[in-house]
């Protein structure tokens, strides 16, 4: 999972300057477990070790990051999807248990600010960062999708 972080984060600060981090990036995500996938998999979160909560969140986090960074300007897929998992990952799990998985992420190395990895030990702050995520996403794009800019 260190070399997971260190991989991601040091290509995501960089993306919009780097076209190599940005075809990094774009290689990387396939590697990752599908938005179908993550459905799946978060029906058996409550059973994951702390470790594996953490590499979880560590692929929402990616996820949201990367399609922040690529799907500009409509955001589609990161409102309608990734940000929508990300809340009911959220809603599923125990605060004690996003208190362990934000230490272990931690403690593997994870000290990058919130737009990379989400860090924020409760679940009220980071379900606010998300709705006003959302909110300014929809600002930004006017709400709108991909076939609104066709004539």
């Amino acid at each position: 999972m260190e070399e997971l972080i260190e991989f991601y984060v040091q290509n995501i600060r960089i993306v919009d300057k780097s076209e190599l981090a940005s075809q990094n990036l774009h290689a990387l995500v396939p590697l990752l477990p599908s938005l179908r996938e993550l459905r799946t998999l978060l029906n058996n979160v409550h059973k994951y070790t702390s470790r594996k909560m953490a590499l979880f969140k560590l692929i929402l986090d990616i996820m949201i990051c990367y399609y922040r960074a690529t799907e500009k300007p409509v955001y589609k897929k990161l409102r309608k999807e990734v940000i929508p998992l990300a809340l009911k990952f959220y809603a599923t799990i125990p605060e004690a248990m996003l208190v362990g998985t934000v230490s272990e992420l931690i403690s593997c190395g994870c000290v990058c600010e919130d737009k990379y990895v989400l860090l924020k030990n409760s679940k009220k702050e980071v379900v606010e960062y998300y709705r006003t995520e959302v909110i300014n996403l929809e600002n930004l794009s006017g709400g709108t999708d991909a076939s609104m800019f066709c004539m």
